[in-house]
């Protein structure tokens, strides 16, 4: 697995521009609704480590691609069923997001944006390759064929549903200016584990408004003696 950090230059805007691409297993492909859209979502197991030793690490994504989020909808059979589906991804601007479980332990996720496919196996045939992918981009299908897929580990139901918010780069200008948020604590968006009863916002977030909606759309609601988000009974 492989992170680059790059700077472009788009729009007359500056961007820092984050992507991972490794090997890795392609999970629990799903459509995810809310009351303004309705966006594609998958879970990659991405492989790391000695080929004895494969240690793995779970990226939940947002499908922010065309081209492969029409290759995914016509293997998602394959995805979610018994097949074991591996591929070559980029994923953008991957971030941690914490949560508190009810025994008041916390807990992470990664999120990122699937952004590109080089190749992708079913049951080891290959059924996509793109062209004029780098050698380095194959799928070591001897190395990884005695393995059996990798599943992510499934937790206690969540209570409620989420969406992942899709956060976009901040300009370079707002970077220098700007010193780092404190993020608030809220429970990932399709991560099996235990959601927030209550949940506080920070107005100064730029994805304010975007998890606003998201909470809604889950069955919360405003408490004003609070001033907190309340997941409804």
């Amino acid at each position: 697995m492989t992170t680059v950090n790059q700077n472009a230059v788009q729009n007359s805007n500056d961007y820092f521009n984050l992507h991972t691409k490794g090997l890795c297993y392609v999970n629990r492909f799903r459509a995810v609704s809310t009351r303004k859209d309705t966006f594609y979502s998958v879970t990659l197991g991405f492989l790391r480590g000695h080929v004895d030793e494969v240690e793995t690490t779970y990226i939940d994504c947002v499908i922010r691609n065309d081209d492969v989020l029409e290759i995914l909808t016509q293997y998602q059979d394959a995805i979610n069923g018994d097949s074991k589906v591996m591929a070559v991804a980029i994923v953008g601007d991957i971030f941690a997001q914490t949560y508190k479980k009810r025994d008041g332990s916390l807990a992470a996720g990664i999120k990122g944006r699937l952004i590109g496919l080089n190749q992708l196996k079913v049951d080891g045939d290959v059924v996509f390759k793109r062209e004029n992918a780098d050698q380095d981009n194959d799928i070591p299908v001897d190395q990884v064929r005695h393995q059996a897929p990798v599943q992510q580990p499934v937790a206690q139901a969540p209570r409620a549903r989420t969406v992942a918010p899709v956060t976009q780069p901040a300009p370079v200008a707002q970077v220098r200016q700007q010193a780092p948020a404190q993020q608030p604590v809220v429970a990932p968006a399709n991560f099996e584990g235990e959601f927030l009863d209550v949940v506080k916002l920070d107005k100064n977030d730029p994805n304010f408004m975007a998890k606003k909606d998201e909470l809604k759309a889950n069955g919360y609601r405003w408490n004003r003696e609070l001033a907190s988000w309340v997941l409804a009974a």
